[in-house]
């Protein structure tokens, strides 16, 4: 039970905290729970030394594997990978040069190219069943705009809204939030599950203006790195969604043109390109 508790501890630094004040705390946490009575009791002195051993070398990658640097990564999408992982272990076992191009993503030119064709056109088909597809699963006024993955996105935030309370603090800045207590499920509501850190968080929101355009920003970085609106921007806004939210990538037929040498392909190229710099400028 321990075992499962500390791994799910340290995976959370890696892939939930979003302030460096946050990683800290954790940390400091886990160095408590190893000195909790039942941990002792439990764990053996060897095993909680090396668990204090392990979370001492993720914290000296803090800058590689720290959730909060990733916070505003552009259209990353959550995405995380085992790839160095992987290459570390195959490397202690097998020697330093079994470790090859074929093992993590830092893929050969070849790799790339040979799949480069293949990928375009199984994205290209993929695109074309969309265009033909109606989604009656969703009641979004953009379900028919953009592809499945997009709507569901849009759908679950704009649902998940409802958990939310806001309040407009000056012209330009609102704050939002949602304390309810988090539900652990039946499994995860005894210790040592209980002594996880879990973190109250209050989101940030700003009007801002570009160009003549008016846009809204938030401290949870999810529309840079999804391209669609966060459920606290749809607490906000009331729950209003429009299609100028989404980033052209969500679109079905930006999935099924861009790269075409055709003059609706350049103008989704150009478009994806300009909605890009758009919202790059604003955060510099």
């Amino acid at each position: 039970m321990e075992g499962k508790c500390i791994f799910t501890w340290l995976s959370r630094q890696c892939s939930e905290v979003e302030t460096k004040d946050e990683y800290d705390q954790s940390y400091n946490d886990l160095k408590i729970f190893l000195t909790n009575r039942r941990t002792c009791r439990d764990l053996s002195q060897s095993c909680r030394q090396a668990v204090l051993e392990l979370q001492e070398n993720l914290r000296s990658k803090e800058a590689k594997l720290g959730n909060h640097f990733r916070l505003f990564l552009r259209n990353c999408m959550d995405a995380m990978t085992t790839s160095p992982v992987e290459s570390c272990n195959h490397s202690v076992k097998h020697g330093s040069f079994s470790v090859h191009s074929n093992m993590n993503l830092d893929m050969t030119c070849a790799k790339i190219l040979d799949g480069a064709n293949t990928r375009i056109q199984r994205r290209k088909n993929a695109a074309e069943r969309e265009m033909a597809k109606f989604n009656h699963a969703s009641r979004g006024i953009t379900k028919d705009v953009l592809i499945m993955k997009g709507q569901r996105l849009v759908d679950r935030e704009h649902d998940d809204r409802l958990k939310y309370c806001c309040v407009q603090i000056d012209a330009d800045n609102f704050i939002v939030w949602n304390f309810e207590n988090e539900d652990l499920g039946e499994m995860n509501k005894e210790w040592p599950w209980t002594e996880l850190p879990r973190f109250h968080r209050v989101r940030t929101l700003a009007l801002r203006s570009h160009c003549g355009k008016h846009f809204i920003t938030c401290s949870c970085g999810f529309r840079e790195r999804v391209g669609i609106p966060c459920r606290h921007m749809l607490c906000v806004l009331g729950g209003e969604v429009e299609i100028s939210m989404m980033d052209v990538r969500w679109w079905k037929a930006f999935h099924k043109h861009y790269g075409e040498e055709s003059k609706i392909g350049e103008t989704f190229q150009i478009s994806f390109y300009q909605h890009y710099m758009k919202f790059t400028d604003m955060f510099r």
